[in-house]
């Protein structure tokens, strides 16, 4: 589910923030300022007339939570002025809510209801932090199934973030009772979401083969669904457990070059070969190129290749990439195969994020999932030991800037 969320693009960060009281249900916002500071302020301008539709009230708020800030103003006056700004646009997004919003302009308004409240109680508004639990144990059991699996999967969201200043034992306990309460529920689109999350905390830092089991265990839990959707979640968990027990095997790699030529693992055997999952609109993956090409360039002569897997939709957009950037490796972009995402080989693998970068030795055993940058650099080296790597030589610019300043 994905909604437009305005709100959230409002940065909060670099506010000093101190405790305030918020005087009735959403409507007055005092602090401990002296009455002197209160009667410099400005006057109050004319109240605006009361939008009549929860469209009108929803653009109200957005445009409201879009103001500029005055310039000028000290760190404590930015925090008051925040605070006020977001209790009025909190009021308009309630007013909005009960005026029977249409069902997406409702989820909207559900989601932005939940993150107003959020940063309110963030700028310590007093009950504001009290509203929002609330307000998501609410949401939580909605009629609106959309709005009841993100209520849901926020509120799970919390209980993982509260992870982070337990012991390890308290961890372990917390992470083995939400694990308990996952299995024992009914597999639903809202449990996915929850499981989704766990599995990316909870398998953090954990040995290979126990992060295995937690994948398929919740595999074996979501294929009893008679849900088709649900049955293929476990089938993209199932690929996950295939990532994650790479190291030490060979990857299955075919398909189309961009030239049409048909593709396998098996031409490239005895080389060192990168396979990377990547997109032209995916900005880290491009950023991984000019380290790639130096890399490229130096151990090609002595037995290594890159495989490119495009994620791109656009044949066009792809090919004009591949130009103007010049690129040099193999990549792989079929014309009569499933794209995107649904690219077979990503697939197959549980690939759900990119860039995903892949190492194989010469003996065409995987050594890393996750060959990026300086690590990559590495394994390189160590997979080449004979193979002398020239570093650069740093510009004048460069030396001059790195030169230690004399006293």
């Amino acid at each position: 589910m994905r909604f437009l969320l305005p709100l959230l693009g409002i940065l909060m960060s670099g506010l000093l923030v101190s405790p305030v009281v918020a005087n009735g249900p959403f409507v007055s916002v005092t602090t401990s300022q002296e009455t002197s500071d209160a009667q410099a302020a400005p006057p109050t301008e004319p109240q605006a007339a009361e939008p009549k539709t929860a469209e009108e009230a929803i653009q109200k708020a957005n445009d409201l939570a879009r103001e500029k800030m005055p310039e000028g103003l000290s760190d404590e006056e930015k925090q008051q002025y925040y605070r006020e700004k977001f209790v009025k646009v909190l009021a308009l997004n309630e007013l909005a809510l009960t005026l029977n919003p249409e069902p997406e302009l409702r989820r909207k308004a559900m989601v932005q209801q939940f993150s107003i409240l959020a940063m309110l109680a963030n700028l310590e508004v007093e009950g504001m932090a009290e509203r929002r639990d609330q307000f998501m144990e609410t949401a939580a059991e909605d009629q609106d199934e959309q709005i009841a699996v993100f209520a849901k999967s926020m509120r799970f969201s919390g209980r993982l973030q509260g992870l982070r200043g337990l012991s390890p034992e308290e961890r372990t306990e917390q992470l083995t009772a939400m694990k308990s309460e996952l299995l024992a529920a009914k597999p639903s689109s809202a449990t996915l979401n929850q499981v989704k999350q766990y599995l990316m905390v909870g398998t953090r830092g954990m040995e290979t083969a126990q992060a295995v089991n937690e994948y398929k265990e919740f595999s074996a839990h979501f294929m009893t669904s008679e849900d088709e959707s649900l049955r293929k979640a476990a089938e993209a968990l199932e690929a996950t457990v295939r990532r994650l027990t790479l190291p030490g095997n060979a990857i299955e790699v075919t398909g189309k070059t961009l030239a049409g030529e048909d593709f396998s693992m098996g031409s490239l055997q005895g080389k060192v070969v990168l396979v990377d999952f990547w997109a032209t609109w995916c900005g880290p993956c491009i950023a991984e190129f000019p380290e790639m090409r130096k890399l490229y360039q130096t151990y090609k002569p002595h037995g290594f290749e890159v495989v490119g897997i495009s994620l791109d939709d656009d044949k066009e957009k792809l090919t004009t990439f591949m130009s103007k950037q010049d690129v040099p490796w193999i990549v792989l972009w079929d014309p009569n195969s499933k794209r995107g995402w649904d690219n077979p080989v990503a697939v197959n693998y549980g690939i759900d994020a990119i860039p995903c970068m892949i190492l194989v030795n010469k003996d065409g055993k995987v050594v890393s999932t996750d060959a990026r940058g300086e690590k990559l650099k590495e394994l390189l080296a160590e997979l080449f030991p004979d193979v002398k790597v020239i570093e650069e030589a740093p510009t004048e610019e460069k030396a001059e800037a790195a030169a230690p300043l004399t006293p």
